[in-house]
């Protein structure tokens, strides 16, 4: 029997958005199973008796269901997301090999994601984290957006240059992870308030490199009044954690350190396999030289224009 595909909802009073979420997870076809937890941080707005009517109906319906899943849910007082985000992960038991990630309550995965998941479990087992294609949805659930070219150079992201201004941000919701990586790091750091993800995205790339997967899994969404929205709530917690004239000037070091700024991917064929490229961006000496010279836009722009080149060199 295949391991679970282990997620997550925080939660608190999203009575008007946690039915998509939920429905979204456990309405996943394909082989495998999946563990889903919500946790939520003491909603007073009628969450509480959604997610029961979740729990009953799952139980009753479990053959129903195409892919087999193990649904609960907890509430409990929490210092914030990221508290209660550590708290359901603990409430799981998740072994270390397993495959992770949390989905908020009003966004969702997108269909064939957990099975897709599976199959990287199965085929790639010494991988240690992932994202798919970003996508998002406005907020009349209208489709908005996907970059089915993302390129996220390790160094960029162990610099913590990935926070939205520098370098677009990481989507979570397409993110997920070996429970042995979050555990080697410490997991999520629970004191934060909004850019833990951030944080903690920036903290997997100093241990391993970031896998690219070629499809959708999950999907932002927006909705007003939502913490995302915060953008200079956010962009300031990343300044408090590491200012942004150390984040600059490791990514500097880095650009004099490193020529190969390549990407691991997994594409899938029309026939459904799964190959597995490597997109290489490869700074030259002299680019290096000049990039101490001119702004950094001029490096950035260079990697952007090798990975476009190294993505139609993998196509040819």
């Amino acid at each position: 029997m295949r391991m679970p595909i282990y997620l997550l909802t925080p939660c608190l009073n999203v009575a008007a958005t946690i039915d998509r979420t939920i429905w979204a997870i456990v309405s996943q076809q394909g082989e495998g199973s999946i563990r889903y937890h919500v946790q939520d941080g003491g909603s007073t707005d009628g969450t509480l008796e959604i997610l029961a009517g979740w729990e009953r109906r799952i139980r009753e319906m479990r053959d129903l269901l195409p892919m087999r899943v193990e649904f609960t849910y907890a509430s409990e007082r929490d210092a914030g997301m990221y508290d209660g985000i550590c708290a359901g992960f603990r409430r799981m038991e998740i072994p270390p090999d397993a495959l992770m990630g949390w989905c908020n309550a009003d966004d969702t995965l997108w269909q064939g994601a957990i099975a897709c998941l599976h199959e990287i479990d199965r085929g790639y087992p010494d991988l240690e984290w992932l994202m798919g294609w970003p996508t998002g949805f406005d907020e009349s659930g209208r489709f908005q957006s996907l970059n089915r070219h993302p390129f996220f150079p390790r160094q960029i992201l162990a610099a913590g240059m990935a926070d939205g201004s520098h370098w677009p941000y990481l989507q979570q919701e397409s993110t997920f992870w070996r429970k042995r990586l979050w555990d080697r790091v410490g997991g999520v750091d629970r004191r934060l308030n909004l850019a833990g993800d951030w944080d903690l995205w920036r903290r997997f790339a100093q241990s391993q490199e970031l896998v690219l997967v070629d499809r959708q899994l999950g999907s932002f969404h927006a909705r007003a009044g939502q913490k995302s929205s915060d953008v200079a709530g956010y962009q300031g917690e990343c300044e408090r954690i590491i200012p942004t004239a150390d984040r600059l000037a490791d990514f500097d070091q880095r650009v004099q350190d490193s020529s190969d700024w390549s990407i691991c991917r997994i594409a899938i064929a029309a026939s459904g396999e799964f190959r597995q490229y490597h997109d290489m961006v490869k700074l030259t000496s002299f680019e290096r030289l000049k990039a101490k010279f001119r702004p950094r836009k001029y490096v950035l722009r260079k990697l952007v224009q090798k990975h476009h080149a190294a993505r139609l060199q993998n196509q040819a």
